[in-house]
């Protein structure tokens, strides 16, 4: 299931914030679509992030990933 289709520039920098943290970087740094796909590594699961980050209801949503990676959705 290929859900690329979901993850379009405009809506997707219009409706959050993304920073990207990890150990290395603990203060973290703003990224935009191409950065988070690219960080992420895969479409699919960036898609399935970004979806449960539309569905939260509150001000900010934190995904964190294996290879300790944080990404923290604040809306905009």
């Amino acid at each position: 299931m290929s859900n690329y289709l979901y993850l379009q520039f405009p809506r997707f920098n219009a409706d959050f914030r993304v920073k990207q943290t990890s150990a290395a970087d603990p203060r973290g740094r703003l990224i935009g679509l191409r950065g988070f796909v690219s960080a992420v590594g895969d479409i699919d699961l960036a898609t399935r992030i970004y979806l449960k980050a539309r569905a939260s209801r509150g001000d900010k949503f934190t995904a964190k990933l294996r290879r300790g990676i944080r990404f923290t959705f604040y809306a905009r």
